[in-house]
């Protein structure tokens, strides 16, 4: 009697633990996610092949859109044991995750990027690595971990982790050793946008870029300068180009570029609104 009813509220403590979390995830405007758990044979998914146990959504497909208390509710009723995980992109968060099994640490982290500023960090349940939360820039970051060496990993857009409380497949926790309780959430570095927007050294020096009437194969340069230019002249339309550029420069700034820095990038992107304006003969 005595051993049942322990069982029953372990249960039930359980249930409210993750439910809590996942609601208070929401409330700072992150969107969970009910995860599949690690049992004792494997993963609640049942595939004995599984090879994200308590890693991979409960659901049959990706979520669009934040999920409303009533879903998350529902979810952690019919799921107590799920484990909660977090839509990175959903949530404008950008998170690297590290792996110290495959060389990667916070020390290694800070020496590729400076001095990273105080921001959220989690342990990862396995114990050897962990997730630090910074804010998503305004131009969305993948899942590639462009320049950064391996031991790194990145949940950008359409990214997923696993957040804390949930269990891992070894029995540890997630939990948080700079709680967002304690501190806001950072922007990124420039330095880590650098690097994580770079082409592999491997890739063409130059770049096509599309217009909206023109194909253009223009150098660019590397990270996310040469994103962002990408992106402006893939966005062009004649009659604008002023705002264009304005846009530019703006994005130039927010992600920590000085005003020498961006003068060379403006200037590029000047001189291919030229050529399109002599080439075909219409005013960018």
């Amino acid at each position: 009697m005595g051993i049942a009813m322990s069982l029953n509220t372990l249960a039930h403590d359980l249930l409210f633990v993750n439910l809590d979390h996942a609601l208070e995830y929401r409330a700072r405007g992150w969107a969970p996610l009910a995860l599949h758990s690690p049992t004792e044979n494997g993963c609640t998914c049942g595939k004995p092949d599984c090879r994200n146990p308590g890693k991979h959504p409960r659901l049959g497909h990706w979520p669009r859109f934040k999920p409303s208390e009533a879903t998350i509710q529902k979810w952690w009723t019919g799921w107590p044991t799920a484990n909660v995980g977090i839509l990175a992109g959903l949530s404008g968060l950008l998170v690297i995750d590290v792996d110290e099994r495959h060389g990667g640490s916070l020390s290694l982290l800070e020496e590729l990027t400076g001095a990273l500023p105080t921001t959220p960090i989690a342990q990862s349940g396995r114990g050897n690595g962990g997730h630090v939360f910074f804010k998503a820039p305004t131009v969305p970051v993948g899942n590639s971990r462009g320049q950064l060496p391996s031991g790194f990993d990145i949940r950008g857009k359409r990214g997923l982790l696993v957040a804390a409380p949930s269990v891992h497949a070894t029995g540890g926790r997630y939990r948080w050793l700079v709680s967002p309780d304690e501190t806001e959430v950072a922007a990124a570095p420039a330095a880590l946008l650098r690097l994580l927007t770079c082409r592999p050294a491997a890739e063409h020096e130059r770049t096509a870029v599309r217009s909206a009437r023109h194909v253009l194969d223009v150098p660019t340069p590397d990270g996310v300068a040469g994103y962002l230019l990408s992106q402006a002249l893939e966005a062009v339309t004649y009659g604008h180009r002023n705002d264009d550029g304005f846009r530019l420069a703006r994005q130039l700034r927010d992600h920590g570029f000085t005003q020498d820095e961006a003068y060379p990038v403006l200037g590029l992107s000047m001189i291919t609104l030229i050529w399109l304006w002599h080439k075909e003969g219409a005013v960018p």
